[in-house]
Protein backbone atom coordinates (compact mmCIF):
# COMPACT_ATOMS: atom_id res chain seq x y z
CA UNK A 1 0.00 0.00 0.00
CA UNK A 2 2.70 2.66 1.39
CA UNK A 3 5.09 1.82 -2.19
CA UNK A 4 1.45 2.41 -3.90
CA UNK A 5 1.04 5.31 -2.71
CA UNK A 6 4.11 6.74 -3.19
CA UNK A 7 4.09 5.56 -6.89
CA UNK A 8 0.34 7.77 -6.95
CA UNK A 9 1.44 10.61 -5.60
CA UNK A 10 5.19 10.84 -6.89
CA UNK A 11 7.42 13.90 -6.11
CA UNK A 12 4.42 16.31 -5.40
CA UNK A 13 5.00 15.97 -1.16
CA UNK A 14 8.31 17.19 -1.94
CA UNK A 15 7.82 19.77 -4.53
CA UNK A 16 5.10 21.35 -2.38
CA UNK A 17 7.18 21.41 0.90
CA UNK A 18 10.58 22.90 -1.19
CA UNK A 19 8.66 25.39 -2.94
CA UNK A 20 6.66 26.23 0.16
CA UNK A 21 9.96 27.02 1.83
CA UNK A 22 12.02 28.69 -0.60
CA UNK A 23 8.39 30.95 -1.34
CA UNK A 24 8.71 31.80 2.61
CA UNK A 25 12.11 32.52 2.14
CA UNK A 26 11.83 35.26 -0.70
CA UNK A 27 8.39 36.06 -1.21
CA UNK A 28 7.50 35.67 2.63
CA UNK A 29 7.87 39.50 3.30
CA UNK A 30 5.29 40.39 0.57
CA UNK A 31 2.85 37.77 1.47
CA UNK A 32 2.78 39.23 5.05
CA UNK A 33 2.85 43.20 4.07
CA UNK A 34 0.25 44.18 2.06
CA UNK A 35 1.48 46.99 0.40
CA UNK A 36 -0.90 47.91 -2.73
CA UNK A 37 0.29 49.89 -5.34
CA UNK A 38 0.30 50.55 -9.40
CA UNK A 39 -2.22 47.96 -10.90
CA UNK A 40 -3.08 45.97 -7.82
CA UNK A 41 -4.43 49.57 -6.20
CA UNK A 42 -6.84 49.66 -9.79
CA UNK A 43 -7.93 46.02 -9.03
CA UNK A 44 -8.66 47.53 -5.23
CA UNK A 45 -11.43 50.17 -6.35
CA UNK A 46 -12.88 49.16 -9.90
CA UNK A 47 -14.28 46.30 -11.50
CA UNK A 48 -11.75 45.07 -14.47
CA UNK A 49 -13.20 42.03 -16.29
CA UNK A 50 -14.73 43.46 -19.12
CA UNK A 51 -10.74 45.58 -19.71
CA UNK A 52 -8.96 41.76 -19.01
CA UNK A 53 -11.54 39.98 -21.64
CA UNK A 54 -10.40 42.90 -24.42
CA UNK A 55 -7.40 41.73 -23.70
CA UNK A 56 -8.16 38.43 -24.98
CA UNK A 57 -8.10 37.11 -21.12
CA UNK A 58 -11.46 35.53 -20.69
CA UNK A 59 -10.97 33.51 -18.54
CA UNK A 60 -9.42 35.54 -15.66
CA UNK A 61 -12.88 36.89 -14.61
CA UNK A 62 -13.97 32.95 -14.59
CA UNK A 63 -11.10 32.52 -12.25
CA UNK A 64 -11.72 35.34 -9.91
CA UNK A 65 -15.15 33.90 -9.79
CA UNK A 66 -13.82 30.26 -8.69
CA UNK A 67 -11.49 31.49 -5.79
CA UNK A 68 -13.18 34.73 -4.84
CA UNK A 69 -12.51 38.38 -5.48
CA UNK A 70 -10.13 38.55 -2.48
CA UNK A 71 -6.67 40.39 -2.68
CA UNK A 72 -5.04 39.23 0.81
CA UNK A 73 -1.29 38.72 -0.16
CA UNK A 74 -0.56 35.79 1.75
CA UNK A 75 -3.55 33.62 0.54
CA UNK A 76 -2.93 34.34 -3.71
CA UNK A 77 0.70 33.45 -2.36
CA UNK A 78 0.17 30.54 -1.03
CA UNK A 79 -2.49 29.31 -4.15
CA UNK A 80 0.89 30.47 -6.47
CA UNK A 81 3.11 28.49 -4.53
CA UNK A 82 0.72 25.32 -5.02
CA UNK A 83 0.35 26.41 -8.14
CA UNK A 84 4.49 26.35 -8.73
CA UNK A 85 5.06 23.10 -6.74
CA UNK A 86 2.49 20.96 -9.22
CA UNK A 87 4.01 22.67 -12.11
CA UNK A 88 7.69 21.96 -10.46
CA UNK A 89 6.83 18.60 -10.30
CA UNK A 90 5.66 17.88 -13.69
CA UNK A 91 8.77 19.40 -15.13
CA UNK A 92 10.82 17.08 -12.57
CA UNK A 93 8.90 14.64 -14.58
CA UNK A 94 8.92 15.44 -18.31
CA UNK A 95 13.06 16.28 -17.91
CA UNK A 96 13.63 13.05 -16.22
CA UNK A 97 15.30 14.64 -13.63
CA UNK A 98 16.18 11.82 -10.68
CA UNK A 99 19.13 13.57 -8.91
CA UNK A 100 17.18 14.76 -4.97
CA UNK A 101 19.66 18.01 -5.25
CA UNK A 102 18.30 18.51 -9.17
CA UNK A 103 14.73 17.98 -7.88
CA UNK A 104 15.40 20.45 -4.42
CA UNK A 105 17.06 23.17 -7.15
CA UNK A 106 14.30 22.52 -9.70
CA UNK A 107 11.37 23.69 -7.11
CA UNK A 108 13.84 26.78 -6.34
CA UNK A 109 14.38 28.10 -9.53
CA UNK A 110 10.42 28.14 -10.55
CA UNK A 111 9.83 30.05 -7.40
CA UNK A 112 12.37 32.64 -6.53
CA UNK A 113 11.97 33.75 -9.81
CA UNK A 114 11.77 37.91 -11.19
CA UNK A 115 8.58 37.04 -12.35
CA UNK A 116 7.42 35.97 -9.46
CA UNK A 117 8.87 38.56 -7.25
CA UNK A 118 7.31 41.51 -9.71
CA UNK A 119 4.49 39.63 -9.42
CA UNK A 120 4.02 39.88 -5.60
CA UNK A 121 5.25 43.24 -5.37
CA UNK A 122 3.18 45.31 -7.63
CA UNK A 123 0.66 42.80 -9.31
CA UNK A 124 -0.23 40.50 -6.22
CA UNK A 125 -3.89 40.27 -7.21
CA UNK A 126 -2.72 38.05 -10.41
CA UNK A 127 -0.11 36.54 -9.06
CA UNK A 128 -2.33 33.45 -8.83
CA UNK A 129 -3.83 33.92 -11.95
CA UNK A 130 -0.33 34.59 -13.41
CA UNK A 131 1.07 30.57 -12.16
CA UNK A 132 -2.31 28.81 -13.08
CA UNK A 133 -1.48 29.77 -16.46
CA UNK A 134 1.80 28.64 -16.33
CA UNK A 135 0.50 25.89 -14.77
CA UNK A 136 -1.78 25.32 -17.51
CA UNK A 137 0.81 25.45 -20.11
CA UNK A 138 3.10 22.71 -18.33
CA UNK A 139 -0.04 20.49 -17.86
CA UNK A 140 -0.70 20.42 -21.65
CA UNK A 141 2.74 19.20 -22.39
CA UNK A 142 2.21 16.23 -19.43
CA UNK A 143 -0.61 15.25 -21.20
CA UNK A 144 0.58 15.46 -24.91
CA UNK A 145 3.60 13.05 -23.49
CA UNK A 146 0.98 10.46 -22.23
CA UNK A 147 -0.05 9.97 -25.69
CA UNK A 148 -3.48 8.83 -27.30
CA UNK A 149 -6.18 11.02 -28.28
CA UNK A 150 -7.37 12.54 -24.90
CA UNK A 151 -4.07 13.12 -23.89
CA UNK A 152 -3.89 14.96 -27.43
CA UNK A 153 -6.85 16.97 -26.85
CA UNK A 154 -6.74 17.64 -23.26
CA UNK A 155 -3.15 18.94 -23.52
CA UNK A 156 -4.69 21.35 -26.42
CA UNK A 157 -7.45 22.73 -24.40
CA UNK A 158 -5.39 23.16 -21.31
CA UNK A 159 -2.96 25.31 -23.33
CA UNK A 160 -5.96 27.22 -24.69
CA UNK A 161 -6.69 27.83 -21.12
CA UNK A 162 -3.24 29.06 -20.20
CA UNK A 163 -3.87 31.55 -23.29
CA UNK A 164 -6.79 32.82 -21.61
CA UNK A 165 -5.26 33.36 -18.21
CA UNK A 166 -1.92 35.11 -20.16
CA UNK A 167 -0.65 34.57 -23.35
CA UNK A 168 3.15 34.81 -22.46
CA UNK A 169 3.44 31.63 -20.86
CA UNK A 170 2.75 29.34 -23.97
CA UNK A 171 6.71 29.60 -23.88
CA UNK A 172 6.73 27.10 -21.37
CA UNK A 173 5.08 24.64 -23.03
CA UNK A 174 6.95 25.46 -26.43
CA UNK A 175 10.16 25.43 -24.29
CA UNK A 176 8.99 22.02 -22.53
CA UNK A 177 8.43 20.86 -26.32
CA UNK A 178 11.96 21.55 -27.73
CA UNK A 179 13.87 20.09 -24.28
CA UNK A 180 11.84 16.80 -25.15
CA UNK A 181 12.76 16.92 -28.56
CA UNK A 182 16.72 17.76 -27.76
CA UNK A 183 16.47 14.57 -24.83
CA UNK A 184 14.62 11.95 -28.04
CA UNK A 185 16.93 12.93 -30.43
CA UNK A 186 20.06 12.44 -29.05
CA UNK A 187 18.94 9.38 -27.16
CA UNK A 188 19.74 8.00 -30.73
CA UNK A 189 17.93 6.87 -34.09
CA UNK A 190 18.22 2.85 -32.49
CA UNK A 191 15.41 4.14 -30.03
CA UNK A 192 14.39 7.58 -31.81
CA UNK A 193 15.19 7.16 -35.63
CA UNK A 194 14.52 10.75 -37.89
CA UNK A 195 11.00 9.53 -38.60
CA UNK A 196 9.70 8.84 -35.53
CA UNK A 197 11.38 12.59 -34.55
CA UNK A 198 9.43 13.92 -37.01
CA UNK A 199 6.15 12.59 -36.56
CA UNK A 200 6.55 13.62 -32.32
CA UNK A 201 7.52 17.05 -33.33
CA UNK A 202 4.17 17.10 -35.84
CA UNK A 203 2.30 15.76 -33.03
CA UNK A 204 3.26 18.72 -30.64
CA UNK A 205 2.63 21.34 -33.45
CA UNK A 206 -0.48 19.74 -34.20
CA UNK A 207 -1.33 20.48 -30.26
CA UNK A 208 0.05 23.90 -29.82
CA UNK A 209 -1.97 24.87 -32.95
CA UNK A 210 -4.96 23.25 -31.65
CA UNK A 211 -5.15 24.81 -28.74
CA UNK A 212 -4.42 28.10 -30.24
CA UNK A 213 -7.06 27.76 -32.80
CA UNK A 214 -9.70 26.64 -29.18
CA UNK A 215 -8.05 29.94 -27.21
CA UNK A 216 -9.03 31.96 -30.44
CA UNK A 217 -12.77 30.42 -31.05
CA UNK A 218 -13.62 31.27 -26.87
CA UNK A 219 -11.82 34.44 -27.33
CA UNK A 220 -14.43 35.70 -30.06
CA UNK A 221 -17.58 34.22 -28.01
CA UNK A 222 -16.51 35.74 -25.03
CA UNK A 223 -16.26 39.03 -27.15
CA UNK A 224 -19.81 38.76 -28.46
CA UNK A 225 -20.88 37.60 -24.64
CA UNK A 226 -19.30 40.44 -22.99
CA UNK A 227 -20.43 42.88 -25.82
CA UNK A 228 -17.07 44.33 -26.25
CA UNK A 229 -14.35 44.59 -28.75
CA UNK A 230 -10.67 43.49 -28.65
CA UNK A 231 -8.56 46.32 -27.40
CA UNK A 232 -5.98 48.07 -29.69
CA UNK A 233 -3.89 49.32 -26.86
CA UNK A 234 -1.24 48.85 -24.73
CA UNK A 235 -0.89 44.91 -23.70
CA UNK A 236 -3.10 43.88 -26.62
CA UNK A 237 -3.15 40.95 -28.82
CA UNK A 238 -4.96 42.74 -31.83
CA UNK A 239 -1.66 42.78 -33.81
CA UNK A 240 -0.12 39.91 -32.65
CA UNK A 241 -0.06 38.21 -36.39
CA UNK A 242 -0.09 41.48 -38.17
CA UNK A 243 3.80 40.99 -39.81
CA UNK A 244 5.18 42.32 -42.80
CA UNK A 245 7.86 39.96 -44.33
CA UNK A 246 10.22 43.48 -44.75
CA UNK A 247 10.02 42.89 -40.75
CA UNK A 248 10.48 39.67 -39.87
CA UNK A 249 14.34 39.03 -39.83
CA UNK A 250 15.03 42.17 -37.86
CA UNK A 251 12.14 41.01 -35.16
CA UNK A 252 13.45 37.32 -35.40
CA UNK A 253 16.91 39.12 -34.65
CA UNK A 254 15.36 41.25 -31.77
CA UNK A 255 14.41 38.29 -30.35
CA UNK A 256 17.23 36.50 -30.29
CA UNK A 257 19.54 39.43 -28.54
CA UNK A 258 16.52 40.47 -25.84
CA UNK A 259 16.93 36.71 -24.88
CA UNK A 260 20.85 37.16 -24.65
CA UNK A 261 20.38 40.59 -23.11
CA UNK A 262 18.06 39.12 -20.47
CA UNK A 263 20.81 36.87 -19.33
CA UNK A 264 23.66 39.15 -19.64
CA UNK A 265 22.19 41.89 -18.23
CA UNK A 266 20.33 40.97 -15.66
CA UNK A 267 17.89 42.53 -12.89
CA UNK A 268 19.85 41.16 -10.09
CA UNK A 269 21.05 42.16 -6.12
CA UNK A 270 24.66 41.43 -7.68
CA UNK A 271 24.25 41.49 -11.48
CA UNK A 272 28.46 40.32 -11.93
CA UNK A 273 27.55 37.50 -10.42
CA UNK A 274 24.61 37.14 -12.17
CA UNK A 275 26.54 37.46 -15.24
CA UNK A 276 29.09 35.31 -14.87
CA UNK A 277 26.83 32.36 -13.28
CA UNK A 278 24.96 32.57 -16.42
CA UNK A 279 28.10 32.21 -18.62
CA UNK A 280 29.45 29.32 -16.83
CA UNK A 281 26.46 27.78 -17.29
CA UNK A 282 25.88 28.21 -20.83
CA UNK A 283 29.43 27.14 -21.47
CA UNK A 284 28.72 24.45 -19.06
CA UNK A 285 25.87 23.54 -21.46
CA UNK A 286 27.31 23.86 -24.56
CA UNK A 287 30.12 21.34 -23.31
CA UNK A 288 27.72 18.91 -21.81
CA UNK A 289 25.36 18.83 -25.21
CA UNK A 290 28.69 18.40 -27.55
CA UNK A 291 30.50 15.66 -25.01
CA UNK A 292 26.46 13.48 -24.65
CA UNK A 293 26.54 13.86 -28.46
CA UNK A 294 29.97 12.55 -28.67
CA UNK A 295 29.07 9.50 -25.92
CA UNK A 296 25.83 8.56 -26.96
CA UNK A 297 26.58 8.59 -30.63
CA UNK A 298 23.00 9.37 -32.09
CA UNK A 299 23.57 9.92 -35.60
CA UNK A 300 24.36 12.63 -37.80
CA UNK A 301 20.81 13.61 -38.63
CA UNK A 302 19.29 12.89 -35.32
CA UNK A 303 22.23 15.41 -33.89
CA UNK A 304 21.55 17.96 -36.80
CA UNK A 305 18.56 18.08 -35.46
CA UNK A 306 19.03 18.13 -31.82
CA UNK A 307 21.18 21.25 -32.55
CA UNK A 308 18.25 22.89 -34.48
CA UNK A 309 16.13 22.77 -31.61
CA UNK A 310 18.86 24.11 -29.31
CA UNK A 311 19.08 26.93 -31.35
CA UNK A 312 15.44 27.65 -31.69
CA UNK A 313 15.27 27.56 -27.90
CA UNK A 314 15.77 30.79 -27.09
CA UNK A 315 13.51 31.63 -29.54
CA UNK A 316 10.53 30.00 -27.85
CA UNK A 317 11.66 30.85 -24.39
CA UNK A 318 11.30 34.71 -25.70
CA UNK A 319 8.23 34.34 -27.70
CA UNK A 320 6.47 36.55 -26.42
CA UNK A 321 8.78 39.20 -27.52
CA UNK A 322 8.51 38.22 -31.28
CA UNK A 323 4.58 38.41 -31.34
CA UNK A 324 4.25 41.27 -28.93
CA UNK A 325 6.83 43.12 -31.54
CA UNK A 326 8.71 44.30 -28.67
CA UNK A 327 6.60 45.42 -25.90
CA UNK A 328 8.10 43.11 -23.39
CA UNK A 329 8.05 43.53 -19.46
CA UNK A 330 9.55 41.05 -16.83
CA UNK A 331 6.24 39.63 -16.41
CA UNK A 332 6.36 37.76 -19.68
CA UNK A 333 9.78 36.16 -19.28
CA UNK A 334 9.55 33.46 -16.52
CA UNK A 335 10.29 30.75 -18.99
CA UNK A 336 13.93 31.72 -18.73
CA UNK A 337 13.93 28.93 -15.81
CA UNK A 338 13.71 26.42 -17.94
CA UNK A 339 17.51 27.23 -18.88
CA UNK A 340 18.86 26.46 -16.14
CA UNK A 341 16.83 23.49 -15.83
CA UNK A 342 17.87 22.43 -18.89
CA UNK A 343 21.78 22.69 -17.42
CA UNK A 344 20.47 20.24 -14.95
CA UNK A 345 18.94 17.91 -17.43
CA UNK A 346 22.26 18.03 -19.36
CA UNK A 347 24.29 16.74 -16.83
CA UNK A 348 22.17 14.13 -15.52
CA UNK A 349 22.23 12.89 -19.38
CA UNK A 350 25.76 13.09 -19.97
CA UNK A 351 26.44 11.22 -16.74
CA UNK A 352 23.76 8.14 -18.22
CA UNK A 353 25.86 8.77 -21.46
CA UNK A 354 29.30 8.02 -19.94
CA UNK A 355 28.19 5.11 -18.12
CA UNK A 356 28.50 3.90 -14.34
CA UNK A 357 32.15 4.92 -14.23
CA UNK A 358 31.21 8.68 -14.10
CA UNK A 359 34.71 9.50 -12.94
CA UNK A 360 35.55 12.65 -10.81
CA UNK A 361 35.38 15.12 -13.92
CA UNK A 362 31.53 14.47 -13.88
CA UNK A 363 31.44 15.09 -10.32
CA UNK A 364 33.20 18.49 -10.68
CA UNK A 365 30.67 19.50 -13.31
CA UNK A 366 27.64 18.61 -11.17
CA UNK A 367 29.09 20.07 -8.33
CA UNK A 368 30.06 23.89 -10.66
CA UNK A 369 26.43 23.45 -12.13
CA UNK A 370 25.11 23.38 -8.35
CA UNK A 371 27.47 26.09 -6.86
CA UNK A 372 26.53 28.58 -9.68
CA UNK A 373 22.45 27.78 -9.31
CA UNK A 374 22.73 28.77 -6.00
CA UNK A 375 24.36 31.85 -6.08
CA UNK A 376 22.04 32.92 -8.21
CA UNK A 377 19.10 31.88 -6.40
CA UNK A 378 20.91 33.58 -3.31
CA UNK A 379 20.89 36.63 -5.55
CA UNK A 380 17.05 36.32 -6.65
CA UNK A 381 16.51 35.97 -3.34
CA UNK A 382 17.86 39.26 -1.83
CA UNK A 383 17.03 40.76 -4.86
CA UNK A 384 13.16 39.89 -4.48
CA UNK A 385 13.57 41.08 -0.23
CA UNK A 386 15.19 44.34 -1.89
CA UNK A 387 12.21 44.92 -3.53
CA UNK A 388 9.85 44.33 -1.14
CA UNK A 389 11.26 46.42 1.60
CA UNK A 390 11.91 49.20 -1.08
CA UNK A 391 8.11 48.94 -1.82
CA UNK A 392 6.99 49.27 1.91
CA UNK A 393 9.54 52.28 2.88
CA UNK A 394 8.47 54.07 -0.31
CA UNK A 395 4.75 53.43 0.74
CA UNK A 396 5.12 54.39 4.63
CA UNK A 397 7.10 57.45 2.84
CA UNK A 398 4.22 58.58 0.99
CA UNK A 399 1.44 57.88 3.74
CA UNK A 400 3.36 60.58 5.63
CA UNK A 401 3.54 62.92 2.75
CA UNK A 402 0.27 62.54 2.10
CA UNK A 403 -0.87 63.19 6.36
CA UNK A 404 1.09 66.47 5.76
CA UNK A 405 -0.53 67.81 2.43
CA UNK A 406 -4.17 67.30 3.93
CA UNK A 407 -2.90 68.71 7.13
CA UNK A 408 -2.21 71.64 4.86
CA UNK A 409 -5.67 71.37 2.72
CA UNK A 410 -7.93 71.12 6.28
CA UNK A 411 -5.95 74.56 7.15
CA UNK A 412 -7.13 76.54 4.33
CA UNK A 413 -9.88 78.60 4.58
CA UNK A 414 -13.72 77.44 3.55
CA UNK A 415 -12.44 73.98 3.25
CA UNK A 416 -15.29 71.39 4.06
CA UNK A 417 -13.57 67.79 4.17
CA UNK A 418 -15.45 65.45 1.69
CA UNK A 419 -17.48 68.36 -0.13
CA UNK A 420 -14.57 70.94 -1.47
CA UNK A 421 -12.90 69.74 -4.56
CA UNK A 422 -9.27 68.91 -4.38
CA UNK A 423 -7.17 69.11 -7.70
CA UNK A 424 -3.39 67.59 -7.26
CA UNK A 425 -0.90 69.37 -9.62
CA UNK A 426 2.19 67.61 -11.30
CA UNK A 427 3.71 64.29 -10.03
CA UNK A 428 4.57 63.63 -6.40
CA UNK A 429 8.06 62.27 -7.21
CA UNK A 430 9.11 65.10 -8.91
CA UNK A 431 8.12 67.70 -6.57
CA UNK A 432 11.50 69.46 -4.57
Amino acid sequence: MEIREKKRWGDTPFCLLWTFVFGLLAHGFAYFNADFSHDALYQLTADDDLWQVSLGRFLQPVWRLVRGDVSAPWLLGALSLVCIALAARLVIELMGLRRPLWKVLACALMTVSQTVTLLNATYGPWVDTFMLSMLLAVVSVWLLERGGGRGFVGGAVCLAASLALYQSYVSMALGLMLLLFIDRALRGKAEYPPRALFAWAGKAAAMALLGAALYWGGMQLSLRLAGTALSQGYNSIAGALDFSLSQLPLLVGRTYWRFIRLLAIPDAAQPLRAVLMNGLLAALCAGLFVYRAHRARPGKLNALLAAVAVALLPFALNISFFFSKGVQHRLMIYALALVYLMAMQFEERAGSAAGKTEGRGGKAVRCVIAAALSGLLFSNTIYANTVYLKKTLEAESFDMLMTRVLDRVEQVEGYVPGETPVAFLGKFYESP
